[in-house]
């Protein structure tokens, strides 16, 4: 029996497990993604923190690669699942870019000397986007996921779930433009 799956939250992640889902024949008609922020239609330059691709996906372009910084992934599934993943979500900004060929990733090895011993950084590799390109990927991306059948809820947050029944409480967000 297959379930309805409530995806809290559309960015990155969010995005990316629906992704999944889909592109491994799981209904989309049983999957909502629920978000307190708009679709790529509606999203503002400035509304980083919410909305189709989350602050992740939408603030500069860049996406760091590595499993030491940004989460606790690999503390689940391991190292090596958790950087497949991380190959996972670049395969898909590649393939919903209109430009694909544009992305690269950086080199940490390669940054300027003079930057490494006075600061103390940790470098990591970082994936360029493109943040010129961020809005059309979000919307291409938003497309392949409703013709797939995933129901999107924008404006939403969630407030409560309750895991024994199921519930999910949901609370709308009014947005008055003056």
């Amino acid at each position: 029996m297959q379930k309805k799956i409530v995806i809290v939250g559309a960015g990155v992640a969010g995005i990316n497990a629906a992704t999944k889902l889909v592109d491994n024949g799981y209904p989309g008609e049983l999957i909502t993604i629920i978000d307190k922020g708009n679709d790529p239609h509606n999203r503002l330059p400035e509304e980083v923190m919410t909305g189709m691709l989350g602050a992740g996906g939408w603030s500069d372009g860049k996406l760091t690669y590595h499993t030491a910084i940004g989460g606790q992934l690999a503390k689940y599934c391991g190292e090596d699942k958790a950087m497949e993943l991380m190959d996972q979500v670049i395969s898909n900004f590649r393939r919903f870019h209109p430009k694909p060929e544009e992305i690269f990733c950086s080199d940490p090895v390669a940054e300027p000397d003079f930057i490494k011993p006075y600061f103390g950084l940790r470098l990591f590799p970082v994936w360029h986007i493109g943040s010129n390109y961020l809005h059309e990927i979000a919307k291409a991306w938003y497309q392949y996921l409703v013709d797939k059948g995933v129901k999107f809820e924008w404006n939403t947050e969630v407030t409560e779930i309750d895991f024994e029944t199921g519930e999910v409480i949901l609370k709308r967000l009014i947005f008055i433009l003056k």
